[in-house]
């Protein structure tokens, strides 16, 4: 998508970042965004969905759409 102008953000586990950069390095993209969850979500505590996804909607936003920032929030949820 990145290669035809569409924006793309990568979205991976902490448990699989290094495979993910190689892969992106590999596909001669090692700065493509990337959000890095810390745990599978199918894992994450009853309740922390949520929580999770609202910051995950924000970081997906600050790196698909900069000039549309809503928090300024890191790209690590």
């Amino acid at each position: 998508m990145i290669k035809r102008g569409i924006p793309a953000v990568v979205f991976v586990t902490e448990r699989f970042t290094a495979l993910a950069r190689a892969a992106r390095t590999g596909k001669g993209m090692p700065d493509l965004p990337s959000i890095i969850l810390p745990l599978n979500p199918q894992f994450y505590p009853e309740g922390e969905v949520q929580r999770v996804a609202e910051g995950v909607i924000d970081a997906y936003v600050d790196l698909i759409a900069p000039d549309r920032r809503r928090t300024g929030q890191e790209d690590t949820v």
